[in-house]
């Protein structure tokens, strides 16, 4: 998720409770560097986590985020990842 998005402050909290319930987390806003793939950040977070989380909103939905159809949701690409 890009730092512009409504949904961001959401996925970054529900991180964060993650965290501190003992589980692992990879978000774009905290674990992929600036400028970085996407889609292969998103790739290696697929390939070691257990369990995915989608944090969406209609706002998101709405949104410039969605602006290549390679990060839309219906192509597979999560908002976080709990591993």
């Amino acid at each position: 998720m890009t730092r512009i998005c409504a949904t961001k402050y959401w996925a970054e909290w529900i991180a964060w409770k993650l965290e501190e319930a003992g589980y692992s987390t990879v978000t774009q806003a905290w674990d992929f560097k600036p400028g970085g793939n996407f889609v292969l950040e998103m790739h290696n977070a697929a390939t070691i986590a257990d369990r995915t989380i989608a944090v969406l909103s209609q706002k998101y939905l709405e949104s410039s985020c969605l602006a290549s159809p390679n990060q839309t949701p219906k192509s597979g690409n999560i908002v976080m990842r709990v591993v």
